[in-house]
């Protein structure tokens, strides 16, 4: 078992039956209940780290032996999904970086960051710290010259000073009813990945959207991010769904416009969440833009996006997300968006 690992001497037999069975029984309980409220039950893990300390009653030693070879192995995620030695994220990476994410993780431990990040809800995960390492290659340095924990304390300041945990309180989501239809989540593809559609044709009805678009899209990044966390997926980013469906070119130009203002901000802040995103019904006119852009793009990012054809798109589509988290106006099972609601689910 990862977590009870070397017990120490003493005490009662009625503690060391309950650890005995609190390892027994987690992992059969439902992973929707464990995953209740986005949190594993922290009262079980720290129940269990305060018995282990207690264990090995001489006469439940060799039951504890035996029971630990015949259950099998699972992990403990703790309050943020994707960390602790037990997460597959890291069991998927070399030896190498699996010491880079540990040690900085690590430091910023000790230097009092993990707790300051909990406060404004970035968890230091191997889920969070797997992006900066990704965007940077790797490499001890940014191409800005920033490493990478300069990088991560960095953002765990911004979020400080603009209070971004708080976008997603109840009383905050209600000036974003003007943007709802812009760019909205929901549902999930196969993988764990949240899906964010983004429609810029609704501009076109909805002009006084462009005010409040900024904060808005901080708003549904923090939105996907918490159904990860609560879903307990292990994602590392969302897919993007671009519906281009009757935009003419100055919505198209009005939609460009939102994304520039806040480029810097989720190219610094939020890197690596996009994993991937699929362009649909795209004009000839958005794929001669595609063409002047591509060229500034890294390979990777260009790579990740995809044209959806324009004969079988809902067919391309349910292949790609799977036709349970997709919307049935694009050809899956989930009920369509509907923005009288959607503001009032946290995710």
């Amino acid at each position: 078992m990862p977590y009870f690992r070397t017990p120490s001497l003493t005490t009662s037999p009625y503690l060391s039956s309950a650890c005995l069975i609190l390892q027994l029984i987690y992992p059969l309980i439902p992973r929707r209940v464990r995953n209740w409220y986005g949190r594993e039950w922290v009262w079980a893990r720290t129940s269990g780290k305060f018995l282990r300390r207690r264990m090995l009653y001489p006469p439940f030693r060799v039951m504890y032996k035996t029971a630990s070879a015949c259950v099998p192995r699972f992990k403990w995620k703790g309050r943020a999904a994707g960390s602790g030695r037990g997460s597959s994220l890291l069991a998927a990476l070399t030896d190498e970086q699996r010491t880079k994410i540990v040690g900085l993780r690590e430091e910023l431990v000790k230097e009092g960051w993990a707790k300051r990040a909990e406060r404004v809800a970035l968890p230091l995960c191997d889920r969070v710290l797997l992006r900066y390492f990704r965007c940077a290659h790797w490499k001890e340095f940014f191409p800005d010259g920033n490493t990478v924990k300069i990088s991560v304390t960095n953002t765990i300041e911004w979020r400080e000073n603009n209070k971004i945990h708080e976008l997603t309180n109840e009383k905050t989501r209600a000036k974003y009813a003007s943007c709802v239809g812009l760019m909205y989540q929901s549902g999930m593809d196969t993988s764990g990945h949240p899906i964010v559609y983004l429609k810029p044709a609704f501009l076109d009805e909805h002009p006084d959207a462009i005010d409040a678009s900024s904060s808005y899209q901080l708003y549904t990044m923090e939105r996907t991010e918490l159904l990860i966390q609560r879903s307990g997926s292990e994602a590392l980013g969302f897919v993007g769904v671009l519906d281009c469906a009757n935009c003419t070119f100055d919505t198209l130009k009005m939609f460009a416009k939102c994304q520039v203002s806040q480029f810097t901000t989720l190219a610094t802040h939020y890197a690596g969440r996009l994993d991937r995103a699929y362009i649909l019904h795209a004009s000839a006119l958005v794929k001669i833009a595609w063409g002047f852009v591509s060229p500034f793009l890294t390979p990777a990012t260009r790579k990740s996006i995809q044209f959806a054809p324009m004969k079988d798109t809902e067919g391309f589509l349910r292949h790609e997300l799977g036709a349970a988290g997709l919307q049935k106006q694009h050809g899956g099972r989930r009920s369509d968006f509907d923005a009288a609601t959607y503001l009032s689910q946290e995710c």
